[in-house]
């Protein structure tokens, strides 16, 4: 079962695909995984402790994921994906480059199509740690991002700043101006951006242990006084 936040979503939201291996929630993040020898190697997210943290809400109350796996890399159920094994060009590295989603891979069985006697025994080994894990969606700061003149909602990127790892960027939705970034307890400066607009900074934000706080955001638009220097006439059938 593969969680992940949805491509262009603002919030986080739990999509599973079905899969099947070891037991296990990890963080793949692997695309610069491998070293020159070719051997698979622990890749550094910039949101490390975060994901750590989500998997660990999905392994902790689940007592077969945690002794499921006896490789080196596995740490009571969770892994760093490309510490396990390399995979390149995957969706999980995509969306958390590209598009900012925290990316969590959950395996929780070895066999793709498990007999539908056992679905009783995988519900209640992993009931609990589905409940934990959703809860996580309500953590870190939330808002709205608009423009202070007209009220529209804007796309914009919301960013940690100050740090030497500032984690990925995550993306307001462009139709309502809300987005929702997942933080782990603890004060933060935040960057918000727009095309067009200037960037707004949030000093000193204390994110709880509990529901997200909210910081609703109103960009300023840059002003513009675009005056021509210089043009020139050709025709069309010119040549440079």
């Amino acid at each position: 079962c593969m969680v992940h936040g949805r491509p262009k979503s603002p919030v986080f939201d739990c999509n599973p695909n079905a899969a099947a291996s070891d037991r296990a929630s990890f963080a793949r993040f692997s695309s610069r995984s491998a070293t020159s020898s070719g051997f698979n190697h622990y890749s550094l997210a910039p949101d490390d402790a975060l994901l750590r943290s989500l998997s660990r809400s999905y392994a902790d109350p689940n007592g077969p994921m945690a002794v499921s796996n006896s490789d080196p890399s596995w740490d009571r159920g969770i892994c760093n994906g490309a510490d396990w094994y390399v995979v390149r060009g995957g969706m999980q590295d995509w969306n958390y480059v590209w598009r900012g989603d925290p990316e969590v891979t959950l395996e929780i069985g070895t066999i793709k199509w498990p007999a539908g006697s056992t679905l009783p025994q995988f519900w209640e080994e992993n009931r609990e740690s589905m409940l934990a894990f959703f809860e996580r969606a309500q953590d870190g700061v939330r808002g709205l991002v608009r423009d202070i003149n007209t009220g529209l909602p804007l796309k914009a990127g919301v960013r940690i700043t100050g740090v030497t790892s500032n984690g990925a960027t995550t993306w307001s939705d462009p139709d309502v101006g809300d987005f929702h970034k997942l933080l782990l307890p603890g004060r933060y400066d935040l960057e918000v951006s727009a095309t067009g607009y200037a960037t707004a900074y949030l000093r000193d934000v204390v994110v709880p242990d509990g529901p997200a706080v909210r910081w609703d955001v109103w960009l300023q638009p840059l002003s513009t006084n675009l005056q021509p220097t210089g043009y020139q006439v050709r025709d069309a059938g010119d040549a440079e």
